[in-house]
């Protein structure tokens, strides 16, 4: 009975130290983590339109955003938050018409469906 009470102690230790090890990440602070940190402002600034150039929308907000947080006072933090604000007006409206390709598409293709039964049921 001892042993067996032994046993259940050491599965109960290596279950608790291995939930504290899971629960590691709670602990830790992402809040700080910048991919960006070591770009200048001419770095972040010329990748970002470089990516607004090529529609590559979220990656330019993501370096304009990093050059807003990291360069405030800039000489080209305004026209950086200028583009920023194009980027994600860019973004959005590329969503909006993916959105109603894919809409018109399935209308027409179940318009044209259930205008063929029609036309078959009356024929």
């Amino acid at each position: 009975m001892l042993q067996k009470n032994r046993f259940r102690f050491k599965i109960a230790a290596v279950l608790l130290v291995c939930q504290l090890v899971a629960c590691k990440s709670w602990f830790t602070d992402n809040e700080d983590y910048n991919p960006y940190k070591d770009e200048s402002a001419e770095q972040l600034f010329n990748e970002a339109e470089k990516s607004l150039k090529k529609h590559e929308y979220s990656n330019a907000i993501k370096r304009f955003e990093a050059m807003d947080s990291m360069y405030p006072f800039h000489e080209r933090a305004e026209q950086a938050q200028l583009d920023l604000i194009y980027a994600y007006y860019k973004k959005k409206t590329m969503l909006l018409v993916r959105r109603q390709r894919t809409f018109y598409s399935f209308i027409s293709t179940f318009t044209k469906g259930r205008l063929r039964l029609l036309y078959e049921s009356l024929g």
